[in-house]
């Protein structure tokens, strides 16, 4: 089987359909494969290897959640809190009952920042923590589930801080990374280090339109420069390898990895329960089935078999509690099809586990 997927990852990149790609598994927590394929950028100049760094956005955003369930589990915090109880800051503007529940089922009624702040500035830490104890709410708090794409990070890092009365980076490498040995392999923004994107971190790429021609985005620019490195906002600027994805997983299924569990079955029984108001009942092709954090990937009810989450360019890390694989995939090649990615399908088929479009 191993054979069979690595020479998938080599047919995408000879086909175009990726530029550069790592698949790490691991099985009822032993290291299954660590496979690479390709370049870091079109230039097809500098290969990736297993310790390429690959920017996989909102796919930290499961990370960030194992990180909030490890302080629930160390009693740093509750559910069904208050926010306002560690960060009182946020008690503002209609904001006042507002559950830690809430910010992890993405019914925070804060989805967005602001229209008027600059995208810049969703990435400085401080400002952007301020500007959501400011704002008010946008919709019904613990209503309709709306994705909080970039605000998920900054309401639920600026959180933990507060609970664990620590730097969110400093709770990152203590909890997860340090554990796990992981400290070269995940990073929510690099600050102070020389790294370039292209050079020793994988570049995003554009997709391509009928004639050839690169379809680019003022977003695709700025996620490919500095910003990127120097930033925090965890919703998004997540840096790493499929390692790391994979490893953070497996350590979340029953066998543990490497005589470690972050999280036993009793510690996920709640987040891994759907979170939905009454009033909107969730449909089997919808791919926000939010429990508290993670995306629960189905395929069928009570639709956690599978959990984790995907980001911007098809980078994914999850779990499969049937199968026993924790999978990380990470790319570099934005494709029209977006979200739906040959390469993931392929490698699911020859896993036998269903195919995720997130």
């Amino acid at each position: 089987m191993i054979g069979k997927l690595q020479k998938v990852l080599d047919f995408h990149v000879r086909n175009g359909s990726e530029c550069g790609c790592q698949l790490v598994i691991y099985k009822d927590g032993s290291l299954f494969c660590d496979l690479c394929s390709g370049f870091l950028d079109r230039s097809r100049k500098v290969k990736v290897t297993p310790q390429t760094l690959f920017p996989v956005f909102s796919a930290g955003k499961s990370v960030l959640t194992t990180l909030c369930h490890i302080l629930v589990k160390e009693k740093l915090l509750s559910y069904d809190d208050p926010v306002c109880k560690y960060w009182k800051e946020y008690g503002e503007n209609g904001k006042e009952k507002t559950l830690v529940r809430d910010i992890l089922s993405h019914r925070a009624a804060l989805w967005e920042f602001p229209s008027d702040l600059p995208y810049e500035d969703y990435y400085n830490w401080e400002k952007a923590c301020t500007v959501l104890e400011k704002a008010p709410l946008k919709g019904e708090l613990g209503g309709f589930h709306e994705y909080h794409a970039y605000t998920y990070g900054i309401l639920l890092g600026r959180l933990l801080e507060k609970a664990a009365k620590k730097e969110l980076r400093t709770l990152l490498q203590e909890k997860i990374l340090s554990p796990l040995s992981l400290e070269d392999g995940f990073f929510w923004g690099i600050p102070g280090k020389d790294w370039k994107i292209g050079k020793e971190i994988a570049k995003i790429l554009p997709y391509q339109d009928e004639t050839g021609k690169d379809v680019s985005s003022e977003w695709l620019k700025i996620n490919n420069e500095k910003l990127l490195l120097d930033a925090l906002n965890p919703s998004t600027n997540t840096l790493c390898n499929a390692h790391a994805l994979a490893k953070i997983h497996a350590s979340l299924l029953e066998k543990g990895v490497d005589g470690i569990k972050l999280l036993t079955s009793h510690d996920l029984e709640e987040p891994l329960k759907i979170q939905r108001h009454p009033r909107y009942p969730v449909k089997k092709d919808d791919w926000d089935k939010f429990g508290l954090g993670y995306v629960l990937c189905g395929p069928e009810e009570p639709w956690n078999r599978m959990f984790g989450q995907a980001g911007a360019c098809g980078s994914e890390g999850f779990a499969d509690r049937e199968s026993g694989y924790a999978v990380g995939l990470t790319r570099n090649q934005l494709l029209a099809s977006d979200p739906d990615y040959p390469l993931r399908n392929d490698l699911s088929r020859i896993l036998g586990i269903p195919e995720r479009v997130w």
